[in-house]
């Protein structure tokens, strides 16, 4: 068979072949009528693999992005991040949701879940091949849900990927923390056991760190020299507080201020006018005592305000606690304990 007898061949067919082209136009164009509309909305993710993890240091292997990847994608359909999807969404409590549930499930379940399945349903996560990329599409009817639909995944994905990284550190750091305090309890009993056994046979400790009374009446006089130096610091400021930055910057004293001193110059110049015993004059000075006597009042209760917030004093409250400290161990150190107890004794 040659070209012309297949041609001749078309020609005599050309009426089945134009019916069977216009019959699958109709029914494609009849399909795509009745069927609703669908919209996809696309959203992108980095996937920063290169940089170090920010709580072990370590860079994820080169021979391993591949499985990385695959292993981001996994997350991505999870049914954890959908779970979270339709908590931040709130679809679980939109009206005529749980009759839906009920009628396609009879109860079995919960229904976050089944709203996340139907929302993995229609989620489609592709990885780039030659990038770190991973597309994210959501379809829908609607293309304003399939938006935020598609957000949302992105949103729980980040966060489940920041969860899933943290776990492992919060829970190594409780650990450590317990194992901490069990040690630390240990120690603190293990030195009083010491120190009760030196005080019982009489043992003369030649270093202070096993001590646990010296070192902490050493805290206390420490505590005392700082509360001294800050009440001796609070007393000086007072002494000077109306040069404080806090009385001087006060707008009130300020605007007192500027009155005083314009009065005072309104008072020189009708001195040298009318005279002191001019109406106007002894107006005027009347009017500047009485600024005076304002700024007096507020001087006096910016200095409390700034006396108020001077830290309390703490030796009253520093000096208790070593007089009732265990006496030394010795007795030339136990006798000028009885003489001085508040006076830290070194033991040699």
């Amino acid at each position: 068979m040659n070209f012309t007898q297949f041609l001749l061949i078309l020609n005599a067919r050309k009426w089945i072949i134009l019916g069977v082209l216009l019959f699958t136009v109709a029914a494609t164009a009849a399909v795509s009528l009745l069927l609703p509309k669908e919209y996809t909305a696309t959203t992108t993710l980095i996937i920063d693999s290169k940089s170090k993890d920010p709580f072990t240091g370590q860079l994820l292997p080169s021979q391993m992005f591949p499985g990385y990847m695959a292993t981001q994608i996994d997350v991505i359909n999870s049914s954890q991040v959908a779970s979270k999807v339709v908590s931040d969404l709130k679809l679980a409590d939109s009206p005529g949701t749980r009759e839906q549930f009920m009628a396609a499930t009879e109860g079995k379940g919960t229904i976050e879940q089944w709203l996340g399945n139907l929302l993995l349903q229609k989620l489609n996560a592709e990885p780039s091949r030659e990038s770190s990329i991973i597309s994210l599409s959501f379809s829908g009817a609607d293309p304003r849900f399939a938006a935020v639909v598609a957000n949302a995944f992105a949103k729980s994905y980040i966060e489940t990927s920041l969860d899933l990284r943290l776990a492992p550190a919060k829970q190594t750091a409780e650990w450590f923390d317990q194992q901490i305090v069990q040690l630390r309890e240990k120690l603190d009993q293990a030195q009083q056991k010491l120190t009760a056994y030196q005080r019982e046979k009489g043992i003369v400790e030649s270093e202070e760190r096993l001590d646990v009374e010296t070192r902490r009446m050493a805290d206390l006089a420490g505590q005392m020299v700082a509360a001294q130096s800050a009440a001796f610091d609070a007393s000086s400021r007072t002494r000077d507080s109306a040069n404080l930055p806090e009385v001087t910057n006060n707008p009130v004293v300020q605007g007192l201020k500027a009155q005083v001193a314009q009065g005072e110059g309104r008072l020189a110049d009708l001195a040298k006018r009318v005279g002191a015993n001019h109406p106007e004059y002894r107006r005027t000075q009347a009017e500047v005592n009485t600024y005076k006597v304002k700024l007096a009042t507020e001087l006096n209760t910016a200095t409390r305000c700034s006396s108020a917030k001077r830290p309390p004093c703490w030796r009253a409250t520093l000096k208790t606690p070593s007089a009732s400290m265990t006496p030394p161990c010795n007795a030339t150190a136990r006798a000028a304990w009885k003489r001085n107890p508040r006076k830290p004794i070194l033991q040699s």
